[in-house]
């Protein structure tokens, strides 16, 4: 299943589970994909969007802004959805990771472990080896 039908079964999951249909939605919001990419997919067409991420606590942003859209009458009921498949990247392009990035340094010094290392998947050879270079 691709990140995109991950948010389409969440969304449509959603909305059945509040007795709403699909046309009832006219506010959305989600991060990583863009707004207008998933409700492409999903056939709406709602008169307010945000694509706002910033991380973890992107969707906890998502529904203050949404009560404020509600609140300025730009739209009636939105919809917000989230959809990973984690580390896997099942169904999703892979992103280049710098190797300046905290992720690329994690990855360069595990790679960098796994080579040193004498004993696969040992503690023990990890330890003699800090000892002998001490």
């Amino acid at each position: 299943m691709s990140q995109i039908q991950l948010h389409a079964d969440a969304a449509l999951n959603a909305i059945a589970d509040a007795g709403l249909k699909l046309s009832d939605i006219d506010g959305f919001a989600t991060a990583v994909e863009t707004p207008q990419q998933i409700c492409h997919y999903l056939g709406i067409t709602p008169t307010w969007v945000d694509g706002t991420s910033v991380g973890g606590c992107s969707f906890m942003l998502h529904v203050r802004h949404a009560a404020a859209a509600i609140e300025a009458g730009l739209c009636k009921t939105v919809l917000i959805t989230h959809a990973e498949s984690g580390k896997s990247n099942i169904g999703r392009t892979p992103r280049m990771i710098g190797p300046d990035s905290l992720n690329g340094q994690f990855r360069t010094a595990l790679r960098r472990h796994h080579s040193r290392q004498h004993v696969s998947d040992s503690g023990f050879a990890l330890h003699e080896d800090a000892r002998h270079h001490a």
